[in-house]
């Protein structure tokens, strides 16, 4: 059964060692067959406010999303 990694991101500093993980992040991703379902898209807003970024990984399995 698909496993799924949920994050609500907000405040990030993009400072130099937060762009060089994003730019590598795909690579520590692939050893546990992750992929990315929604990263850093804004959601329509309907009520009050969203500040942030949604992230959304899916993983073949609970264990692949714990590294076994």
């Amino acid at each position: 059964m698909t496993a799924y990694a949920i994050a609500h991101l907000h405040d990030v500093d993009f400072c130099a060692d937060v762009v060089e993980y994003l730019e590598r992040i795909d690579e520590t991703l692939a050893p546990y067959q992750g992929r990315f379902i929604i990263h850093g898209a804004g959601p329509d807003v309907l009520e009050d406010e969203w500040r942030g970024n949604f992230i959304v990984i899916a993983f073949p399995t609970i264990a692949s999303s714990h590294g076994s």
